[in-house]
This record gives C-alpha cells, structure tokens and sequence, in this order.
C-alpha cells in the first residue's frame, strides 16, 4: 500500500532529546483534522526521538510524485493557516521556533523510520504508534514526556492495546488522494 507521511519535527535549534513537544503534537493534531476534511484517516507514531509522524493509508495507484505534491499542498496550507506555529520551508536557517512539517518525505529517494524500531538515541527509544486520545492528552496535560516509549514499554502496549498501525497494513482500508489545489 501507497501511504502519505508527514513528518512533524521541532525545529532543531529547540530540540530537547527524547522529547516530543507540545507544538509538534498540535502541529500533528493540525494535519489530522485537515486529512479528516478531505475525507483520510491519519495515524500517529512517534519518531521515536523528537517529533511524530502523520501517515495516510491509500488505495493502490499513487506516486511518489504524487503522495508528495499533496503532503506538500498540505504542508503549504497549514503554514499559510498557522504561520507562528508550523512552517513547510525546507532551510533550517528560515525556520527557527516553528513546526517543520516535512513533506519531503515522500519521495523515492527518502527514507521513514517504521514503527517499532529503536532510535539511535542516547537512551533506547522506540518508534511507537499512537491512539490519538494519547496525543490529546499529552497536550492538554503539557506532558508530551508521557509520548516517550522504550522496548519495554512498546511490548506491554502492544499486549495491551494490540498494534495500532495494523490498519496501514489493509490494502483495501487506504483512501484516494484529493485533487491538490
């Protein structure tokens, strides 16, 4: 399955390791909602370090060329909404403070951590999907400490709540692309 990924990064001259802040989450909450006017479910993992990622299941038959015009009109979007929150410029030296909602991922020639997979972090982190309700609360909270998982905890998640990413692994649960304005 074709997927659309967002990814959702703190700017880096603000980065405090192992943490995923509350601006990234709002800046995920913001994809979300507009993915859900277009009529496409997102999920949410962490990165397993700073930020979060927004992914987009989609039928069979779309591009990279195409996933990353539309992660791009969106990101385009977005920032033009929310210009003191999230930018979608791709020189670090032009977003200083803002939420990079990075858009280039989807390409051919880049690459996205998968869920599950430890993080090269000075601690051992892991990508970790998320139910959105977490993501809520974290924020409503100011706790995005409480969006930081490590092996241990992934594996009584998954005990738990089961793998919430299953529903990216259906070929027939993915959406079309909108058409881009």
């Amino acid at each position: 399955m074709v997927g659309v990924a967002v990814g959702v990064d703190r700017d880096r001259s603000r980065r405090e390791t192992g943490e995923t802040g509350r601006g990234v989450a709002i800046g995920a909450r913001l994809l979300r909602d507009r993915l859900a006017v277009l009529g496409l479910e997102a999920y949410a993992k962490t990165s397993g370090s700073v930020g979060l990622h927004v992914e987009v299941p989609l039928a069979p038959g779309h591009s990279f060329e195409q996933t990353k015009a539309f992660a791009r009109s969106l990101a385009t979007e977005l920032s033009t909404s929310h210009p003191t929150l999230v930018t979608e410029v791709i020189d670090r030296t032009r977003r200083a403070g803002l939420v990079y909602l990075d858009w280039i991922q989807n390409d051919a020639s880049r690459s996205t951590v998968a869920p599950y997979s430890l993080r090269a972090t000075p601690w051992p982190l892991v990508s970790t999907p998320l139910a959105w309700h977490e993501l809520e609360a974290a924020v409503a909270a100011s706790r995005p400490q409480s969006l930081v998982f490590t092996p241990a905890d992934v594996l009584a998640r998954v005990d738990r709540l089961g793998d919430l990413f299953t529903p990216l692994a259906n070929p027939t649960s993915g959406g079309a692309l909108p058409p881009i304005r």
